[in-house]
């Protein structure tokens, strides 16, 4: 697990994709990147075997890779699905844009 904040998400939405999931997360895991990255895989209550194939790859992430995974119990929705995972990524992101937009303002318009 990563000790510092990340400093991009990767959303995956997923239903049913048993025959596909497991190439989806390998090509996130697969990406060369020297900073820290925040997997949030949202599983749309699956009836096939793809939460299964999240659970067996999930703890091969490397180390710069912080995955969070959610399994609902109950069928969503795609849009409800994907909104969750927006709300989840917005609320981790929120203090690192309102810390990015003080400095901007601060720096680009400064008090005479």
């Amino acid at each position: 697990m990563m000790a510092s904040k990340p400093l991009i998400s990767v959303c995956v939405i997923t239903y049913n994709h048993e025959n596909f999931i497991s190439q989806a997360i390998n090509g996130v895991f697969l990406q060369e990147l020297n900073f820290p990255v925040e997997f949030i895989i949202s599983n749309d209550c699956s009836s096939d075997k793809t939460n299964d194939k999240i659970e067996e790859i999930i703890n091969q992430a490397p180390e710069n890779i912080s995955v969070r995974y959610f399994n609902h119990k109950k069928n969503l929705g795609s849009l409800k699905n994907f909104s969750l995972q927006s709300i989840n990524v917005l609320v981790n992101t929120l203090p690192i844009l309102k810390e990015m937009i003080i400095g901007s303002i601060l720096k680009n318009y400064r008090l005479k």
